[in-house]
C-alpha cells in the first residue's frame, strides 16, 4: 500500500513502477490462488488448461524478479512478503 501511495505522491506521470520485493518470490499460479482466496473470498477459482502436448513451453514455476529500483529511488523500501501482508 505504501508503494502505491509513494507512486501517487512522488511518481512521474506516464511512468511505470514495479511495487515488488526482490527478496521474495511467488509464481503467477500462487498469486492467482491468493487473489481467489483472499480478495474474492473463494467465490472464484484458478483453472489450469494445459494441453497434453505442452507445445507452448508451460513451466510450473518460473521465477521472475521485478525490479523496484525506480520506486526505491522515490524513497520507498520493500517490507515483508506480499502474501503475508495481505493475509488477514
Amino acid at each position: 500500500m505504501i508503494g502505491l501511495l509513494t507512486i501517487l505522491l512522488k511518481g512521474k506521470d506516464g511512468e511505470a513502477y514495479n511495487v515488488s520485493n526482490p527478496a521474495s518470490h511467488t509464481t503467477i499460479a500462487e498469486m492467482a490462488k491468493m487473489v481467489c482466496e483472499k480478495i474474492a473470498d473463494g467465490k472464484i477459482k484458478v483453472v489450469f488448461d494445459i494441453p497434453e502436448s505442452n507445445t507452448f513451453g508451460y513451466a510450473a514455476d518460473t521465477k521472475m524478479k521485478l525490479n523496484s529500483d525506480k520506486l526505491q529511488g522515490l524513497g520507498w523500501k520493500p517490507e515483508g512478503h506480499f502474501l503475508i501482508n495481505t493475509a488477514g
